[in-house]
């Protein structure tokens, strides 16, 4: 059986694929060359498309080539831009770091002038009325106790575990009538008082006592003076 040499056709040289780099050879027109490569090609279809996916061809392939150059020069770019986005100039940390000095010591030099502000607008009505507080409810009792009983009662006094709000109340009531420093013990049991309240009903309590004594030292001015 004779054979017949695969002989390379026209239509091949004319493909897409094949069109870049497959020439005839010129010594053997039968016979394929790569124009890449520079060697010698079986003259068969797959042979052809085989060769084309060679490591060595795909090396040589000037396209290819080009593919990959610009391939690491957009990794280079983008990594370096990837750097320079995240590393902070020294002009920048200098800058800010300058910044939050300056804020700090403005909030430094704010804060007296802003108590200094708070201190001048009034009279400080809590210092003045918790100036007066200088005996608790017990002490109360036990002073007026000891306007009616011997010394040695006041020495061992009786416990005072059960004393309600009412027994406090006439002790302070009491002790107002009897003692001769009744507007110490009465400014206690104003204080006391005060101290059980919420911070708002509080605050609006020394505001309206203090606005009775403005009015009562008027008055008394007024009086002194007629």
């Amino acid at each position: 059986m004779k054979r017949y040499k695969q002989k390379l056709r026209e239509v091949w040289l004319q493909m897409p694929e094949f069109r870049p780099w497959l020439r005839r050879d010129p010594e053997d027109s039968y016979r394929a060359r790569c124009r890449f490569c520079k060697c010698g090609v079986n003259t068969k279809i797959c042979d052809l498309r085989a060769h084309a996916l060679t490591k060595k061809h795909k090396k040589m392939n000037p396209a290819a080539a080009a593919k990959r150059n610009d391939s690491s020069n957009d990794d280079d770019t983008s990594s370096l831009d990837h750097h320079m986005d995240y590393k902070p100039s020294k002009v920048t940390e200098a800058k800010r770091f300058k910044t939050h000095t300056e804020d700090s010591k403005n909030n430094i030099k704010l804060s007296p002038v802003k108590t200094e502000k708070r201190a001048s607008n009034g009279p400080d009505y809590e210092a003045i009325i918790e100036s007066l507080a200088l005996y608790e409810p017990e002490q109360i009792l036990f002073s007026n106790g000891s306007t009616t009983h011997s010394d040695d009662q006041v020495e061992n006094p009786a416990p005072t575990a059960s004393i309600d709000e009412e027994s406090i109340t006439n002790a302070v009531t009491l002790a107002v009538k009897n003692l001769k420093d009744s507007s110490q013990i009465f400014g206690d049991f104003v204080a006391d008082r005060l101290r059980q309240l919420s911070c708002k009903t509080s605050e609006n309590t020394k505001d309206k006592i203090m606005q009775v004594l403005l009015e009562a030292a008027a008055l008394d001015r007024t009086t002194n003076c007629n």
